[in-house]
């Protein structure tokens, strides 16, 4: 919280890269703040410094010239979500990660997409690799999916007893 205070006092926010950067000092300091007021904080409350460090940066057109730093950061932030959920399970930080790169690689997707010189085959080839992708964790996974659908077993049923007839 000092560095935050501090930093806030010496930069006072005079330039876009001086606000981008006490926007990341502050996501951070968050960040320590709910993992020290809690020894398990809820995994709601920590993902709203997580979420606020990732995507806060790309919503300011002033950022803009920073790019590359915004991108380092960013990887670097999802690197450290993994590793971290890596040695703690508990905190479910690898799994946070692996969904906001995948919606993050998403997002850039389309805007390479749309930036190319032919958005409509780039796309066409992306779908293709899409169903490709989904067809490989389906046949990847396919035990387990057939598992899931098999209908639960019914119990034995007893051996029909004999009946005698008595015949007058």
């Amino acid at each position: 919280m000092t560095q935050f205070v501090a930093a806030l006092y010496l930069l006072n926010a005079r330039l876009p890269s001086h606000a981008l950067v006490l926007m990341m000092l502050g996501g951070w300091t968050f960040f320590g703040i709910v993992h020290l007021l809690d020894r398990r904080p809820p995994l709601a409350w920590r993902l709203f410094p997580i979420l606020f460090l990732i995507l806060a940066p790309w919503a300011s057109r002033d950022f803009a010239p920073y790019k590359p730093e915004i991108i380092g950061h960013t990887i670097a932030t999802l690197t450290l979500l993994f590793i971290v959920g890596q040695i703690w399970r508990w905190t479910r930080y690898r799994t946070v990660s692996l969904v906001l790169s995948t919606v993050l690689a998403g997002f850039a997707t389309i805007q390479w997409t749309s930036m190319s010189e032919r958005p409509d085959a780039t796309l066409l080839v992306l779908a293709g690799f899409g169903v490709l992708t989904a067809g490989g964790l389906i046949s990847w996974n396919k035990e387990k999916l057939l598992n899931r659908m098999k209908p639960p077993a019914l119990p034995p049923i007893d051996p029909p007893t004999e009946i005698t007839v008595d015949v007058i």
